[in-house]
């Protein structure tokens, strides 16, 4: 979802891939995986800012964007501090979509994991990963 909206808004301002990957400082092969949907979260951050968005976490029931540790910059350390605040141990979050090692390696370095890892474990917490436009 958030790769088609990226799409869409690159197409509007007339950027081509190659254009937006050499302002987010990327390959426009990694822009053509973001915007499947597919790639590495930092890659996903990057290309996002480019457009003048920020990468935010919402709460999936409601669609409201998630203020709880909003001045943590780091979207896996938010998901840490959430998920303890929701008192649910690591292995519990993972329901078999997760494994432990790839809920530590999103909380202590979103930047590394994949876009879709951190998506799926976004939405096992009752989250979900969106956009906001930068002013």
């Amino acid at each position: 979802m958030i790769g088609s909206t990226l799409h869409d808004c690159r197409r509007s301002k007339g950027d081509t891939m190659r254009s937006l990957a050499s302002k987010a400082g990327v390959s426009h092969e990694a822009v053509s995986r973001i915007e499947e949907g597919r790639g590495e979260f930092e890659t996903l951050e990057r290309v996002a800012s480019a457009l003048g968005f920020d990468v935010r976490l919402f709460i999936k029931e409601t669609g409201e964007l998630l203020l709880f540790a909003l001045d943590e910059p780091d979207i896996g350390k938010r998901l840490r501090a959430y998920r303890e605040k929701l008192l649910k141990p690591t292995k519990r979050c993972a329901r078999g979509e997760l494994d432990v090692r790839a809920i530590n390696a999103i909380e202590n370095r979103s930047s590394r994991a994949r876009y879709s890892a951190v998506q799926r474990y976004a939405e096992v917490l009752g989250l979900t990963l969106g956009l906001t436009r930068r002013i």
